[in-house]
């Protein structure tokens, strides 16, 4: 296992992060995205996410297990980005929408996307972006984070060496199972995610906790991380044997990548986290750069457009918002994170 400072956790976020808009550009220009083990790329890239959230959080956990300090440090990382994302957003919308300022401002809808500072998803604004297009979400990635800080909260129940496998069987158990009771359609669903999609994500993450937990990190192979991708992705075929293959194969691969060989790209743990900013900023960029461009410009033309933006407000959110908030994270007993 690879000295910390020394990984790829931030070079694999960075290109989750760029999987997510190049998925994104596709969806909003009316196009089907490219697909991995069965599965679009920007949701893939989530489950990315959620895998090394799972191995560094709980890394978190050990090194300092105090449950209001961890809490603090999760939401010192979670919120400030967040908080400027959403009121960034009402801003726009502001300038965007094809309702007056003052209807704009005092409609129901304005009002009820502020929801959003505490974590209960909402997508969509009064005469912004309802132009038509394919896709109207101001921004769509939003979703994610309720299941995200869930599995947060309930870390320090099942972060233990005798409980986080059957917790992590479970959840993928589940995940495959209700997908197939439940079609999409009728999916049941809370805070905006259905409950079968919730668990896909939230066996990663557990995955991700599972390896921390038992320290499996010696029996992680860049090579079989390949011949599991290359099996997960013969067998995406199959809804269910491609979900519980990928729900193996995914994990161990994004874990190997992040922990194994020569950390080529470790410098990037040391300048800048960008993937966050990215995440976040992505969809409500690419949505103004498609008001710009218009959807014939194709998933190429709006990429092009967006890609250098959302980078640009990304590295304004870490260094002006993220890391400074990250720098009130209390000091634990050692060295907690």
């Amino acid at each position: 296992m690879l000295g910390v400072g020394v990984t790829n956790f931030a070079a694999v976020r960075l290109i989750a992060a760029a999987m997510v808009v190049l998925g994104h550009s596709f969806v909003l220009t009316g196009a089907v995205p490219p697909s991995l083990l069965g599965t679009p790329v920007h949701v893939l890239a989530v489950r990315v996410f959620f895998v090394v959230s799972g191995y560094l959080v709980c890394g978190s956990w050990e090194r300092d297990p105090a449950v209001h300090r961890f809490l603090l440090r999760r939401a010192l990382r979670i919120m400030p980005g967040l908080v400027v994302v959403v009121l960034g957003a009402v801003a726009v919308g502001a300038v965007v929408t094809t309702l007056p300022l003052g209807g704009f401002a005092g409609h129901p809808q304005t009002v009820d996307y502020l929801w959003n500072l505490v974590l209960s998803p909402r997508f969509v604004l009064p005469g912004v972006f309802d132009d038509g297009r394919a896709f109207t979400a101001v921004n769509g990635s939003l979703w994610s984070l309720p299941v995200e800080v869930a599995m947060y909260a309930l870390l320090p129940l099942y972060a233990r060496r005798w409980v986080v496998p059957g917790v992590a069987v479970a959840a993928l158990g589940a995940a495959v199972a209700f997908t197939v009771v439940w079609p999409e359609q009728i999916q049941p669903v809370v805070f905006a995610t259905s409950i079968p999609f919730g668990l896909r994500f939230a066996a990663d993450f557990v995955l991700g906790v599972l390896v921390r937990v038992w320290r499996l990190e010696r029996w992680l192979s860049v090579q079989v991380a390949l011949l599991g991708l290359a099996v997960a992705q013969a067998a995406s075929f199959s809804p269910v044997g491609g979900a519980v293959v990928s729900g193996v194969a995914l994990p161990y691969a994004v874990l190997a990548f992040c922990l194994v060989g020569r950390p080529v790209f470790g410098w990037l743990d040391r300048r800048a986290d960008l993937s966050y900013g990215i995440y976040l900023w992505g969809g409500p960029v690419q949505q103004v750069a498609l008001s710009v461009v218009g959807a014939g410009a194709g998933w190429v033309g709006l990429t092009a457009v967006a890609g250098p933006v959302i980078v640009g407000v990304a590295a304004l959110s870490w260094f002006g918002v993220e890391r400074p908030a990250l720098a009130w994270k209390p000091a634990g007993r050692r060295g907690g994170g």
